[in-house]
C-alpha cells in the first residue's frame, strides 16, 4: 500500500505537473499539515454505507455534483464524500496558516465534488473541481480508506485535470493488489531455452524489421527512454536508409509544438542551421533539452531531404503540449511543467495526417515508451490511455504498430527498479551474443510475460498487451547518457535558469550546489552526467542477471 505521504501533496513535482502558485500553494501547505496530523493518529471517520452481503465491484464510480458546504452533516456519515466535506469544514476552523487560508477553505467549501471512485470497496478518492484565477482549473483529490467498517482520511493531492486525477488513482490501485509470487524455476536451462530458441527463429535485424513495419502500417510508434544516444543513433541510421523515405513521409516527435516554426525553417534552409533546432529544444523544459544525439537526428533528416524531390521530402512535426517557457511569468510556469498529453498528441497527429492525406506514405512517431502502450489495463480495470491507445482508435488498431525499447525496470524519474523479468530477458539476449534484434511480441514467450517495465505504470497486462514488438540494441549497462550540445547555453540563459530555480526551491542554485552560478560552472555540472556512462544503470543497481532462476 502507498504511504500517506506518498498520496498527499508531496507529488507536486515531476509527475503531477510542477510548482503550484498562490491559492493552491496554500492548499498544498494545508495538505502537508493534515498529513502530519494523520501521522499522529488524527483522522476523520464514518460508517461505511456498503450493505452486508452486497457484492462489491472491483471499481465503483458514482457522480456527486454537490459542494462540501451543501453536504453538511456529522462526521460519522458513511460516504467518502461526507468525510471530505467534514474535513474541509474542520480545516476552515482549525488550520489557519498565514497568507489567507480562510479563502482557500472557502473555495474548497464551494467547489464541486464531481465523483467518487472506490477500488475493491476499501480505497477511495473524492475528485473535486475548483477554479483559480492564476492556475485555472484544479482537481483537488481527497483519499480515503475503509478500515473496520469506517472511512478514514488517507491524504490529499492536486492535479490539473480529471483525466490526470483518475490516472493517479488508477496507478495507486496497483499498490493495493497483492502480486503473485514468482516461484523458483525448476529447470532454468529448459525455461531459458524457450526464449533463446525464439530469438534465433523469430528475431530479425532491427533495421529491416522496422522498415517492414513502416511499409505495412500507417503509423509506427517507436517507444523511447530519453537521452539514449544508442537508440537515437539507430533512428538516425533508419532515416538514412533509402527505403525509409520511399515508405515514410512524416516523423512525429514528443516535443512541444510551439517550436514547430523553428523546425520548419530548419528543414527549408539551404544549409543545416543547427541553431534553429536548438531554439526549439530550449522550449522543452525550463532548462531546455540539450541532447546532441537528437540534434544529430534532425541534421540527418535535413541531409536526406537534399537528395529528394520537394514533394517527397520528409516532414518533422512536433506534437506535444505547448510549453512556452519564454512567454509566461514565473508564477505560471507550473502549467509548463504539466505532463505530456497522450490525447493532445494523438489529436495533433490525426489532424496532421488528415491535412496531408495526399501523401500516402506512412508515419513514424518517436515518443516516451509509456505513451506507446496499446492495450494495457490498470488493476482497477480502466485502460492506460496513452497516445498509442488514442491513435489506435483514431486510425484503427490494425494501422498502428508499437515498438518497445529494451530498458531497465524504472519509474518516471529514472530510478532503477531492477532488470525486466528479474533478468530473464537479459539472460536470453546474452545467450545469443547480445546481438541487436527486433522480435514480435504477439507470438512467442517474450510477449506472454507480465509487463513490468514501468514502476509508475502498474498494470495487469503482458508485454504482448502493451506492444507489438521488442527492440534490443545491446546491454543497458554499456549505455552512455547523450552528449551535451556544445554552446547550447549562454550567460543570458543562466540568469533565467537562476530565477526559475529560486522560484522552485528554498535555496538559490549557488547555495544548493555550493558553487558560484555562472555559465562555466553550470555547463560543468551538466557534463558530470551528459555524455557519461549512466551511473544509475550499473550492475549493482540492476541486480543479478539470474535472479529469475530463484524467484521472488
Amino acid at each position: 500500500m502507498l504511504s500517506t505521504m506518498a498520496r498527499c501533496g508531496t507529488d507536486t513535482g515531476a509527475e503531477s505537473g510542477g510548482p503550484l502558485t498562490g491559492l493552491w500553494r496554500r492548499v498544498f501547505d494545508a495538505c502537508v499539515v493534515t498529513a502530519l496530523l494523520l501521522s499522529q493518529g488524527v483522522c476523520i471517520a464514518a460508517e461505511s454505507r456498503q450493505q452486508p452481503g452486497q457484492p462489491e465491484p472491483v471499481l465503483r464510480v458514482y457522480q456527486v455534483n454537490k459542494t462540501a458546504r451543501s453536504l453538511g452533516g456529522a462526521a460519522d456519515q458513511s460516504t467518502p464524500e461526507a468525510i471530505y466535506a467534514a474535513e474541509i469544514r474542520r480545516l476552515a476552523i482549525t488550520i489557519k496558516p498565514p497568507g489567507g487560508a480562510e479563502s482557500t477553505a472557502k473555495v474548497l467549501l464551494d467547489a464541486t465534488i464531481k465523483e467518487v471512485r472506490i477500488f475493491k470497496g476499501s480505497h477511495a478518492v473524492v475528485l473535486v473541481e475548483a477554479d483559480d484565477a492564476r492556475n485555472g482549473r484544479i482537481i483537488h483529490i481527497f483519499w480515503a480508506d475503509l478500515r473496520d467498517g469506517r472511512w478514514l482520511k488517507a491524504g490529499e493531492s492536486l492535479k490539473y485535470s480529471m483525466e490526470e486525477a483518475r490516472i493517479q488513482f488508477a496507478r495507486a490501485c496497483g499498490g493495493w493488489v497483492e502480486k503473485p509470487a514468482r516461484p523458483p524455476i525448476a529447470d532454468p536451462e529448459a525455461h531459458l531455452a524457450r526464449f533463446v530458441e525464439f530469438l534465433k527463429a523469430g528475431g530479425k535485424d532491427p533495421m529491416q524489421f522496422v522498415l517492414e513495419a513502416l511499409a505495412q502500417h500507417k503509423l509506427v510508434i517507436m517507444g523511447e527512454v530519453h537521452h539514449r544516444s544508442r537508440y537515437w543513433e539507430f533512428n538516425k541510421s533508419l532515416v538514412e536508409r533509402k527505403e525509409f523515405a520511399e515508405t515514410t513521409g512524416v516523423i512525429y516527435l514528443e516535443l512541444p509544438e510551439q517550436g514547430q516554426a523553428f523546425i520548419d525553417r530548419f528543414l527549408a534552409a539551404d544549409e543545416p542551421r543547427a541553431q534553429l533546432v536548438i531554439d526549439a529544444l530550449r522550449e522543452v523544459r525550463w532548462v531546455g533539452w540539450p541532447d546532441q544525439a537528437m540534434l544529430d537526428f534532425f541534421i540527418a533528416v535535413w541531409k536526406v531531404n537534399q537528395g529528394l524531390a520537394v514533394d517527397k521530402r520528409l516532414r518533422i512535426v512536433l506534437a506535444d503540449v505547448p510549453k512556452p517557457w519564454r512567454e509566461v511569468s514565473v508564477l505560471a510556469w507550473g502549467h509548463c511543467e504539466r505532463p505530456s498529453g497522450g490525447e493532445h498528441m494523438s489529436d495533433h497527429i490525426l489532424r496532421d495526417l488528415q491535412e496531408h492525406g495526399g501523401d500516402k506514405r506512412s508515419a513514424l512517431f518517436i515518443v516516451g515508451a509509456g505513451h506507446a502502450t496499446r492495450n494495457c489495463k490498470y488493476y482497477e480495470g480502466s485502460p492506460v490511455t496513452g497516445a498509442c491507445w488514442y491513435l489506435c482508435r483514431g486510425l484503427g488498431a490494425e494501422q498502428v504498430f508499437s515498438i518497445f525499447p529494451h530498458m531497465p525496470s524504472m519509474d518516471d524519474w529514472g530510478t532503477l527498479r531492477g532488470r525486466l523479468r528479474m533478468g530473464l530477458f537479459d539472460s536470453a539476449f546474452a545467450a545469443t551474443g547480445d546481438r541487436p534484434v527486433c522480435l514480435p511480441l504477439r507470438t512467442g514467450p517474450f510477449g506472454q510475460e507480465p509487463f513490468d517495465a514501468m514502476e509508475l505504470l502498474p498494470v495487469d497486462s503482458t508485454y504482448a498487451d502493451a506492444y507489438d514488438a521488442y527492440l534490443y540494441l545491446g546491454p543497458v549497462k554499456e549505455e552512455l547518457f547523450s552528449p551535451l550540445i556544445e554552446g547550447f547555453y549562454t550567460e543570458a540563459d543562466v540568469s533565467v535558469i537562476d530565477r526559475t530555480f529560486r522560484s522552485l526551491n528554498p535555496n538559490s542554485w549557488a547555495e544548493y550546489y555550493q558553487r558560484p552560478l555562472n555559465l562555466a560552472n553550470f555547463v560543468a555540472l551538466l557534463k558530470e552526467t551528459w555524455g557519461q556512462p549512466r551511473r544509475r544503470w550499473d550492475e549493482r543497481r540492476l541486480g543479478p542477471v539470474d535472479a529469475w532462476k530463484r524467484g521472488a
